[in-house]
């Protein structure tokens, strides 16, 4: 999984255009050059098919599948289980993501706001935990 950070391609799924801009923005800014944005739940299973993400980047709460729903549904095909994953949330405090770290199942969460040091922390601990899997 080690690639370099403009090789890398990243999917980032919120329903809000705000932070979505704000992330691609902020990742570009970190070097990862290469971004695919959703809107939408289903839109991001679509495009995870076509566009072979790295990365995702998964808003929990969103109208109609949610983050989980999306991530339940990676999960289920052998194809994009191992597909690291950080989930975005508004509803957690930044307290509780220290506590929390990680969700079941190993996936990363980030609670927003977020600074351009929490989010690369964040993402090198969840492409080094995939590869240390293999």
């Amino acid at each position: 999984m080690k690639k370099q950070k403009d090789k890398m391609k990243i999917l980032i799924v919120d329903d809000n255009e705000k932070d979505l801009k704000l992330l691609e923005s902020m990742l570009f800014q970190l070097g990862f050059q290469d971004t695919v944005k959703s809107r939408h739940g289903m839109e991001a299973l679509e495009l995870v098919k076509t566009q072979h993400p790295n990365l995702i980047f998964l808003d929990i709460i969103m109208p109609g599948i949610d983050g989980g729903a999306v991530k339940e549904a990676l999960k289920e095909k052998p194809e994009t289980k191992d597909i690291p994953t950080i989930f975005l949330s508004s509803i957690i405090s930044k307290e509780e993501e220290k506590r929390i770290g990680r969700l079941a199942g190993g996936e990363s969460i980030l609670a927003k706001p977020y600074s351009s040091e929490e989010l690369q922390k964040v993402i090198d601990k969840a492409l080094e935990s995939v590869d240390g899997e293999k």
